[in-house]
């Protein structure tokens, strides 16, 4: 392509492929962003059922979400023998209820994997409208949902087996469409579905609550949702979960990096700050959220604004130590944290970039369409 464009400019835009990608940019948003979401979807559900027929899923995860959903169905709700127990009490994960009429109506393993598939494709409409809101510009807002649709964060998630937190993409990107268009009621509908993803999204709800307190200047919504958040994590961790399991305690606290209690990991982090830090930034950590950023240009970088929605959920990746690789590994399903913000953030760095560009005199003639050609 680039010897023909140097060779001869004239007729370079005559090339069939480049001829047919025209045909398909000028179609509708509505049909742009159908396709885009279907192709998602054939693509996860195709390689997850081609995955699970080649023997590649998990009896350690798809299996005990599978098996936990045909004893549902049998009456023993959401009992797993490979955990002997409620999964309620391994995971606060009441979303799980959410899908369980899908399962009933066709009990199979294909019905989980063509399910996240369905969610994570979704989440191209709720990025396409925040990219819209900020940029108004549809070259970029297209880039943005391309990037999304070919990422391998997303493909990763997708094809993990079945996590319910992979639902946390599509609702945290609702979730702060509705934040910054104070559509409230949709707004605290999905704030409740993020909480039942996991115990963990309570990060992402006090990332909320931080944003809308700081950003958005709107004191009462914060200190609720912030408020909500610590809440949720102690009903959650210390009444919900320890009911339904055989310990009687929330069981990851095991988990936590410098000690089994929050005391004794606060005492290392204040007594000891300098290996701390070197703990946060272990090298895979690094490289983790490098290849996060890297392919959107590292715009993410440019929205300081978005940093506590990136900052807390990464919490979980950044406390993870190395024998829980899995933690930061763009192949795993905990990347569902923190994705969507990243995207959010990489948004909103290109809007803070082009505006810069604007009020830069030496840019002052230039068009936007030149700037972001």
């Amino acid at each position: 392509f680039l010897t023909r464009w140097l060779l001869k400019k004239e007729t370079f835009s005559q090339i069939f492929v480049f001829r047919k990608l025209r045909i398909i940019f000028n179609s509708s948003n509505r049909f742009l962003l159908t396709s885009f979401s279907l192709y998602v979807l054939l693509v996860l559900s195709i390689l997850g059922v081609l995955r699970h027929l080649s023997l590649s899923t998990m009896a350690w995860d798809m299996g005990i979400f599978e098996q936990a959903y045909w004893n549902t169905l049998q009456g023993n709700i959401f009992f797993s023998s490979v955990r002997n127990m409620n999964l309620l009490g391994d995971h606060f994960q009441p979303i799980l209820f959410v899908f369980l009429p899908f399962y009933a109506l066709w009990p199979h393993v294909f019905t989980l994997i063509v399910m996240q598939a369905i969610v994570l494709a979704v989440s191209v409409f709720p990025l396409y409208l925040i990219a819209k809101d900020k940029l108004n510009n549809r070259l970029l807002v297209f880039a943005f949902v391309i990037s999304f649709v070919l990422s391998k964060a997303v493909r990763g998630i997708g094809l993990s087996d079945f996590h319910p937190e992979s639902f946390l993409i599509c609702l945290s990107l609702f979730t702060f469409y509705f934040l910054i268009k104070k559509r409230d009621l949709l707004f605290f509908i999905t704030i409740l579905l993020i909480l039942a993803c996991k115990e963990t999204a309570v990060l992402i709800i006090i990332g909320f609550g931080i944003y809308a307190l700081v950003s958005q200047r709107r004191m009462r919504l914060g200190i609720v949702l912030i408020i909500l958040g610590i809440v949720s994590w102690a009903i959650e961790t210390r009444l919900i979960i320890p009911f339904f399991n055989l310990q009687g305690k929330f069981p990851y606290y095991v988990r936590m990096p410098f000690g089994d209690t929050y005391k004794q990991n606060l005492m290392f982090i204040l007594k000891r700050p300098l290996d701390f830090s070197r703990f946060i930034f272990l090298p895979g950590k690094i490289d983790y959220f490098l290849r996060l950023i890297a392919p959107l240009g590292f715009l993410p970088i440019l929205a300081p604004s978005i940093y506590i929605l990136v900052v807390l959920p990464a919490i979980i990746i950044l406390l993870a130590s190395k024998g829980l690789g899995g933690y930061y590994d763009l192949s795993s399903h905990y990347s569902s944290h923190v994705l969507p913000f990243i995207y959010i953030a990489a948004i909103y760095g290109t809007n803070n970039l082009l505006n810069f560009l604007k009020k830069n005199s030496r840019f002052n003639k230039i068009s936007l369409r030149k700037v972001c050609l």
